[in-house]
């Protein structure tokens, strides 16, 4: 099995058994949830060390265009969980933009990929 495939393997267990545990004992899911997000700083750090991971697993198995293609996919499908209650991610989206230091790492990461993108695509087609 290749890594990308134990990757996706894990992932899906981790759905099924996250939706199960939501289903059966929504309390303790959110206590649980509520425990790892007051930590802020070791959310931060397991956050980027899991995005580091992952991204080299799939970026090496995909390359760049192809993930960023299948990020499209996933953010379409977190936007669906998440508009469903928009006054909250309003508010949400008000708290980040009076504190932009907050998302500065995000936005560095975001433009990265962007711009590695648009350079493959650039010298794919274009480029020589």
């Amino acid at each position: 099995m290749e890594t990308i495939e134990i990757l996706a393997l894990v992932f899906a267990v981790l759905i099924v058994v996250k939706m199960l545990v939501n289903l059966i004992n929504p309390k303790w899911s959110m206590k649980n949830a509520t425990k790892v997000m007051k930590n802020e700083n070791l959310a931060i750090a397991a956050y980027v060390l899991f995005a580091v991971v992952t991204g080299f697993i799939v970026i090496k198995a995909l390359g760049i265009v192809n993930t960023l293609a299948a990020v499209v996919f996933g953010a379409s499908l977190i936007g669906l969980s998440l508009v469903t209650d928009a006054k909250t991610m309003i508010s949400l989206k008000k708290a980040v933009l009076k504190d932009k230091k907050k998302i500065i790492l995000t936005l560095i990461v975001w433009a990265a990929l962007a711009l590695w993108a648009l350079f493959a695509l650039y010298f794919k087609y274009i480029g020589m």
